[in-house]
């Protein structure tokens, strides 16, 4: 099940731009196999530059050691490892790349959203179970149980749900507690990492025309 935040809150690794018309487009598609036991950055990028047969720019300020083994991955599957392993983040103009250390507010950002996304995944405690409960208790306990902020989304906080949610893991839950709702939207309100409320689709109920 595919779930998606409604709100303006994107973090990614990649920026792409439009490749210049006159350069032969690199293909972050390629394959490429690495094994690296506390490898410097400027290495195994060189290692993928050797694959894409293009220019990767480091910047000096990366030193971290990497290591990491990943076996015909694609390199735009490799890179966004790497990205998370030394806090980097790169650029790509169509044909070379760039690699600079992320700045301090985004590698902030981004760990905010990798527990997020950490406390969605979490089980919940074995025997937590709800009989004739409203939607709003439930959301309740399992905010309570995981950490995270969670409302009802419009009027459907007085809906009553009865099910054994134990050991399941916070998106489990919640996508078995909303498919109970009738005629519900499918989403939950949830406090992001930006200190906002936002829509988070757990079911996908929408009616295609």
């Amino acid at each position: 099940m595919t779930r998606l935040f409604v709100v303006a809150v994107a973090l990614t690794f990649v920026f792409a731009a439009a490749s210049p018309a006159s350069a032969q487009r690199t293909d972050l598609g390629r394959p490429a196999t690495i094994d690296v036991t506390n490898a410097s950055p400027q290495y195994v990028f060189d290692l993928l530059a050797k694959v894409l047969e293009c220019k990767i720019r480091v910047d000096p300020a990366l030193k971290s050691p990497i290591t990491l083994r990943m076996v015909d991955a694609r390199i735009n599957d490799i890179l966004p490892v790497i990205s998370k392993l030394i806090d980097c983040e790169w650029t790509f103009d169509g044909k070379d790349i760039s690699v600079k250390p992320m700045p301090k507010s985004r590698k902030r950002s981004q760990r905010g959203w990798d527990e997020h996304y950490k406390k969605l995944e979490s089980r919940l405690p074995a025997g937590m179970r709800f009989d004739g409960v409203t939607l709003k208790n439930a959301l309740d306990a399992i905010a309570k149980a995981s950490g995270l902020k969670l409302q009802p989304w419009k009027s459907e906080a007085d809906y009553k749900v009865t099910i054994d949610v134990g050991g399941k893991t916070v998106n489990q839950a919640l996508e078995a507690i909303i498919a109970q709702i009738p005629n519900a939207e499918g989403v939950v309100m949830i406090r992001t990492p930006n200190g906002g409320m936002g829509q988070y689709r757990v079911l996908d109920k929408r009616r295609t025309p």
